[in-house]
């Protein structure tokens, strides 16, 4: 067993600043954190969506992909975010109903998730969350006795020095399955010292994701230690089941897991419906064209002639 004896050293203030603080004073101000629960955490739970967004996924869902064989060139990358560029095809193949996220949109979108939480935000309800990237995530599954940290160095440190992962509450791991085609997504609780597992349609067994979990935990903390993050191991057990909404249909595991992501606090997660992971689906769509982190003016470049088009279907006079 690895042994990790001290919590993070530090509880955020804020995103980008973190004051450096004793061992007693985090302990207590975790006591707090475990303890607060919003009061309607049963309730079944709503997202409003603005109105642009509304429009612009309406407008999208109307529009076509344009065809491609052996001979056409290949399209510009549509949304450019982190170092991941997505042609439309795959965009709109993740982003439309009943579509399956591709790894490349989840991995542009976890930056987008980084990016987002508000360095003013603090509090009793605040949790600190970053999420990797599907293809690290996919690297601490190996067999610990096989895993080599250095092949991993580079990026964990990168995104230390601009997350700061050491003062992370909850660390998220999305997983997709190429046999079953399916999302699963693990999460490291440094809140409460365990680790969860979220697979919203029980697509694999308990015992092979409590390995793929095992392997990623202990992998990531070792690679953890190598650069430097903090000074032990993780000696984390699996944490108590908790109920979330789940669903039968594997191709809406993406954005199933996204919900989870934003939901689950390190204690429960809120009840959400069908209609809040539509909701969702449209944001997933917005963020991305419009997020800072997208290099692409992706607006502009879907209007260009003979490249993308919005295709408006024609109404009877």
């Amino acid at each position: 067993m690895l042994h990790d004896e001290t919590p993070p050293e530090k509880i955020p203030e804020s995103q980008t600043f973190s004051p450096p603080i004793g061992t007693r004073t985090l302990d207590k101000m975790n006591r707090k954190l475990r303890k607060a629960m919003p009061t309607n955490a049963d309730d079944s739970l709503t997202l409003e969506i603005p109105l642009e967004v509304d429009l612009f996924y309406s407008k999208l869902a109307r529009n076509s992909v344009p065809a491609t064989n052996s001979k056409s060139k290949p399209l510009p990358a549509f949304v450019k975010i982190g170092g991941f560029d997505v042609s439309y095809p795959e965009f709109y193949e993740s982003v439309k109903r009943l579509g399956c996220v591709s790894e490349v949109v989840m991995s542009a979108y976890s930056a987008v998730f980084n990016d987002s939480i508000d360095p003013q935000h603090s509090g009793q309800f605040f949790r600190k969350r970053i999420a990797f990237s599907p293809s690290l995530a996919e690297k601490f599954l190996a067999d610990p006795a096989a895993f080599e940290s250095r092949t991993c160095l580079a990026e964990l440190k990168r995104l230390q020095k601009s997350l700061t992962i050491s003062d992370a509450h909850l660390l998220f791991f999305p997983l997709f399955l190429k046999d079953n085609q399916h999302w699963v997504l693990i999460c490291i609780n440094r809140l409460h010292k365990r680790f969860h597992y979220f697979d919203s349609s029980d697509s694999i067994s308990k015992d092979e994701i409590l390995m793929f979990s095992n392997n990623l935990v202990k992998n990531f903390s070792t690679c953890c230690v190598d650069a430097s993050i903090w000074n032990s191991n993780l000696n984390y057990d699996h944490g108590v089941p908790i109920d979330y909404p789940k669903h039968k249909n594997y191709k809406d595991s993406g954005i199933y897991k996204i919900c989870y992501m934003h939901l689950f606090d390190g204690e429960s997660m809120k009840y959400f419906d069908k209609i809040y992971v539509d909701q969702q689906r449209k944001l997933l769509a917005h963020k991305l064209v419009n997020s800072r982190l997208n290099e692409v003016d992706s607006i502009a470049l879907i209007k260009k002639p003979k490249v993308y088009s919005w295709k408006v279907k024609k109404t009877s006079k």
